[in-house]
């Protein structure tokens, strides 16, 4: 059999693999990338691209009733759900060719192979294509194998035809009733865009709020805003038994009362990601891993130090940026074989993309209570922006945790949330006070604004009536004392 050897042997072609092999290749170190199915990964072809293109078309769709109500009269729009898919994948395409191609993987220095990949001992891998086999050697490896959508034991659901996230994109007709279980985030995203796009949806949550791991009031925010646009959510409930009918399927749904028969004519799994680990022999490696993956230190170390892992082969948080980060921290820890750089898992964004966008950095309400942590807290909300008042966007809150001035966590719900985190993301991580936040000039009229004037608050907060008549005392002023003063009124 042939054998080579490499630098460094990245197995794993998404979004965590390929910022791994590129950080690898661009230190210097000859380069393997193994993806035993598409490059670009989870990411590009069945998760964050084609979700983020769909849910853009379907607030378009939403966009036509808001003009509706400022005057603009648009004709009741017509869906074509073919081309709208078409439009979608046509999207993840782009962005597959704009950087993900092997040819554009070889102008960066990296070598590709499109192989399955196992472990045979702490330094050799075994890959294999279309029967034929070959293996590496390697000084270095990183694991980047990503995760697969976790299929639940529901009685009949083997019998019948679901959906994923791997699946969704690949249909060309509507449902007409979709039924969805799962209340994360791709549970909530989905429900969205298909009730915009006309399904009449159903959303089946196992827990006693949406997005779990949020914030309970924006979790109440986004359950409001899907009720209005006609989503039936079921929350503390699930599926008991899933059977096909004549024409459609048919759920037995388990809630708080008795259980009763849903029909559907289309069923969304998106109960959770579970790690790509079976088919790599970790064991032959003796690499650590249990059930939540491929254990890691803070410098992407598995437990045989040259054997690295990132993003959702890992115990982190399934997000790309997350994979991202990590892969940026093993490539050099891989290259240089000394643990050089720390992957950052305190401070870490989330965002819903629903509309409002939900996101949040650190630590939550119920978290902060639970740790027993002394904090404050600056609520504010969105329609005091003047730019979402400008659009008609005002729907959502700021709410800001804190110890005297230090941010401890933040959430954020209403228009561009995901872009407005990363400056609470950034104070945390640099040590930038609320103090900070609300010296620093923001532009106006932005969306950002409104983290200065929440920040704002601290000042107006530690204002107290004996303060301001001391001023007036000394200089011989003589106004009235402004109604907030004192308060927590936000003004």
């Amino acid at each position: 059999m042939k054998r080579s050897s490499v630098d460094v042997a990245v197995i794993g072609g998404g979004g965590a693999g390929l910022v791994a092999a590129a950080g690898t290749a661009a230190l210097g170190a000859g380069t393997v990338l193994i993806e035993r199915n598409r490059l670009g990964g989870e990411c590009t072809w069945t998760g964050c691209v084609p979700s983020k293109a769909l849910l853009h078309i379907a607030r378009q769709v939403a966009n036509i009733e808001k003009s509706r109500q400022l005057g603009v009269q648009i004709d009741e729009p017509q869906i074509d759900f073919s081309a709208v898919m078409d439009s979608v994948r046509s999207t993840r395409r782009r962005i597959f060719e704009d950087s993900e191609t092997p040819e554009r993987l070889k102008n960066l220095g990296i070598r590709p192979l499109h192989a399955s990949a196992r472990f045979l001992d702490r330094q050799t891998l075994r890959i294999e294509r279309n029967g034929r086999q070959r293996e590496f050697t390697f000084r270095s490896a990183i694991i980047a194998t990503g995760s697969r959508p976790f299929i639940p034991d529901i009685p009949g659901l083997d019998t019948v035809d679901f959906l994923t996230n791997e699946t969704l994109f690949g249909i060309d007709r509507l449902p007409e009733r979709l039924a969805i279980l799962g209340g994360g985030a791709v549970g909530v995203e989905m429900a969205q865009a298909f009730s915009r796009l006309g399904s009449r949806v159903s959303l089946i949550c196992h827990d006693d709020q949406l997005i779990s791991e949020f914030d309970p009031a924006a979790s109440s925010v986004l359950g409001n805003v899907l009720a209005a646009e006609g989503v039936d959510v079921f929350l503390r409930s699930t599926i008991g038994s899933v059977r096909r009918t004549e024409h459609s399927l048919d759920a037995e749904i388990i809630g708080d009362g008795n259980p009763w028969r849903l029909g559907m004519d289309g069923l969304l799994i998106a109960t959770g990601r579970v790690p790509n680990t079976g088919s790599l022999d970790l064991d032959a490696a003796g690499i650590s891993h249990d059930r939540n993956g491929i254990t890691v230190d803070r410098h992407c170390r598995t437990n045989i130090r040259h054997i690295l892992a990132s993003g959702d082969v890992t115990p982190a948080p399934n997000q790309t940026h997350v994979g991202e980060n990590m892969s940026k921290a093993a490539a050099i820890n891989a290259v240089a074989r000394l643990p050089i750089w720390k992957h950052e898992s305190e401070v870490i964004p989330r965002v819903i993309y629903t509309d409002p966008e939900i996101a949040m950095v650190g630590r939550s309400t119920r978290d902060l209570n639970d740790s027993g942590a002394r904090f404050d807290t600056i609520d504010f909300p969105i329609d005091r922006i003047d730019r979402a008042v400008t659009e008609h966007d005002t729907t959502g809150f700021i709410r800001v945790h804190h110890r005297f001035g230090k941010v401890l966590g933040a959430t954020i719900v209403g228009p561009r949330a995901g872009e407005m985190i990363v400056e609470y993301a950034i104070a945390m991580k640099h040590g930038l006070s609320l103090a900070d936040l609300s010296t620093t000039v923001h532009p106006y009229p932005t969306m950002m604004l409104g983290a200065r004037r929440a920040a704002d608050q601290i000042f107006f907060r530690a204002l107290k009536p004996w303060m301001v008549r001391g001023v007036q005392l000394l200089y011989g002023y003589n106004g009235d004392l402004p109604d907030y003063i004192g308060t927590r009124t936000i003004v």
